[in-house]
């Protein structure tokens, strides 16, 4: 029934954890079917802004890979970590998402653990982290994501914002 497969969508959007634009829109969808009004779909412009940034070169050769195990990391990242002096066989074939969990962090959870991982690494000279995008992820290589740790935002020159030309 279309008309059911409809509500259900509509409940799923409303459900917590995603935008909270689609979440509300949903919400208001489903408020006016229970009343017996016909919902009208539009759009409500998301909150935030987008941005364009550059991202100097030489910050990009000291981020650690989230994907390559450490022994592929930048010579820049090996050197931050310990890893030219200290050829251990363990460590050397650690991801680099799994050398930034063991020092205390996760990505996309602001814990004081994952504080505690960006920071250290901060100060050990790594800007932040890359990894594949979306589109990249599934072949293994293309083009990257960038996460600047909390005090490198200096590291950025802001372009454009939605679009527009800062400069």
């Amino acid at each position: 029934n279309p008309t059911t497969e409809a509500l259900d969508a509509l409940q799923n959007m409303a459900m917590p954890g995603g935008s909270k634009s689609v979440r509300e829109t949903a919400s208001k969808a489903l408020e006016l079917f229970n009343k017996g009004e016909r919902p009208v779909a539009q759009y409500i412009k998301p909150e935030g802004a987008l941005y364009k940034v550059d991202l100097p070169d030489d910050a990009i050769a000291k981020m650690l890979d989230w994907d390559k195990p450490l022994s592929q990391q930048s010579e820049a990242v090996k050197r931050a970590i310990g890893l030219d002096k200290n050829p251990n066989a363990s460590i050397k074939d650690m991801k680099g998402y799994e050398f930034y969990v063991g020092t205390g962090g996760k990505l996309g959870e602001p814990t004081s653990a994952s504080r505690a991982a960006a920071e250290h690494l901060r100060k050990k000279g790594i800007p932040g982290i890359r990894y594949l995008d979306g589109g990249s992820r599934g072949a293994g290589s293309g083009t990257s994501n960038f996460v600047v740790f909390p005090g490198n935002e200096g590291l950025l020159t802001i372009l454009e914002r939605n679009g527009q030309a800062l400069r």
